[in-house]
Protein backbone atom coordinates (compact mmCIF):
# COMPACT_ATOMS: atom_id res chain seq x y z
CA UNK A 1 0.00 0.00 0.00
CA UNK A 2 0.98 3.63 -0.14
CA UNK A 3 1.83 3.39 3.56
CA UNK A 4 4.66 0.95 2.76
CA UNK A 5 6.69 3.47 0.79
CA UNK A 6 8.24 6.87 1.36
CA UNK A 7 7.48 8.30 -2.08
CA UNK A 8 3.95 8.61 -3.41
CA UNK A 9 2.79 8.24 -7.01
CA UNK A 10 3.91 9.27 -9.59
CA UNK A 11 7.15 7.96 -8.09
CA UNK A 12 7.57 4.28 -9.08
CA UNK A 13 8.64 3.11 -5.60
CA UNK A 14 5.31 1.40 -4.80
CA UNK A 15 5.35 -0.74 -7.94
CA UNK A 16 9.06 -1.51 -7.66
CA UNK A 17 8.50 -2.71 -4.09
CA UNK A 18 5.53 -4.85 -5.14
CA UNK A 19 7.56 -6.52 -7.89
CA UNK A 20 10.45 -7.10 -5.49
CA UNK A 21 8.16 -8.70 -2.90
CA UNK A 22 6.67 -10.93 -5.58
CA UNK A 23 10.15 -11.86 -6.75
CA UNK A 24 9.57 -10.86 -10.37
CA UNK A 25 10.90 -8.25 -12.74
CA UNK A 26 8.72 -5.14 -13.08
CA UNK A 27 8.59 -5.78 -16.83
CA UNK A 28 6.61 -8.94 -16.08
CA UNK A 29 4.02 -7.00 -14.05
CA UNK A 30 0.76 -5.52 -15.28
CA UNK A 31 -0.54 -2.62 -13.22
CA UNK A 32 -4.20 -1.63 -13.40
CA UNK A 33 -4.72 2.06 -12.72
CA UNK A 34 -7.39 4.71 -13.00
CA UNK A 35 -5.36 7.89 -12.54
CA UNK A 36 -2.63 9.65 -14.53
CA UNK A 37 -0.17 9.59 -11.59
CA UNK A 38 -0.63 5.84 -11.26
CA UNK A 39 -0.04 5.29 -14.97
CA UNK A 40 3.08 7.44 -14.79
CA UNK A 41 4.36 5.49 -11.77
CA UNK A 42 3.72 2.11 -13.40
CA UNK A 43 5.51 3.08 -16.59
CA UNK A 44 8.43 4.59 -14.65
CA UNK A 45 8.77 1.28 -12.80
CA UNK A 46 9.03 -0.53 -16.12
CA UNK A 47 5.69 -2.32 -15.78
CA UNK A 48 2.94 -2.68 -18.33
CA UNK A 49 -0.12 -0.62 -17.48
CA UNK A 50 -3.83 -0.94 -18.14
CA UNK A 51 -5.80 2.21 -17.44
CA UNK A 52 -9.52 2.05 -16.67
CA UNK A 53 -11.52 5.20 -17.28
CA UNK A 54 -13.57 5.08 -14.07
CA UNK A 55 -13.41 8.78 -13.30
CA UNK A 56 -10.69 10.02 -15.64
CA UNK A 57 -10.91 10.93 -19.30
CA UNK A 58 -9.15 8.44 -21.60
CA UNK A 59 -6.95 11.20 -23.03
CA UNK A 60 -5.39 11.73 -19.59
CA UNK A 61 -4.54 8.03 -19.39
CA UNK A 62 -3.08 7.70 -22.89
CA UNK A 63 0.43 6.82 -21.64
CA UNK A 64 -0.91 3.43 -20.52
CA UNK A 65 -0.29 0.39 -22.71
CA UNK A 66 -4.04 -0.21 -22.87
CA UNK A 67 -6.96 2.06 -21.98
CA UNK A 68 -10.39 0.52 -21.42
CA UNK A 69 -13.76 1.58 -20.08
CA UNK A 70 -14.32 -1.36 -17.76
CA UNK A 71 -12.46 -4.15 -15.98
CA UNK A 72 -14.83 -6.48 -17.83
CA UNK A 73 -12.75 -5.81 -20.95
CA UNK A 74 -9.66 -7.38 -19.35
CA UNK A 75 -9.15 -11.13 -19.38
CA UNK A 76 -6.32 -13.59 -18.84
CA UNK A 77 -5.45 -13.55 -22.53
CA UNK A 78 -5.00 -9.78 -22.46
CA UNK A 79 -2.73 -10.01 -19.43
CA UNK A 80 -0.70 -12.90 -20.83
CA UNK A 81 -0.19 -11.13 -24.14
CA UNK A 82 0.97 -7.98 -22.39
CA UNK A 83 3.70 -9.68 -20.38
CA UNK A 84 4.83 -11.85 -23.28
CA UNK A 85 5.58 -8.81 -25.43
CA UNK A 86 8.30 -7.71 -23.03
Amino acid sequence: TGNDVKNKKPHPELFLLAAERLGIEPAKCVVIEDAPNGVQAAKAAGAKCIAVTNSTDAAQLSDADLVCDSLKQINIHTLTEMIQTT
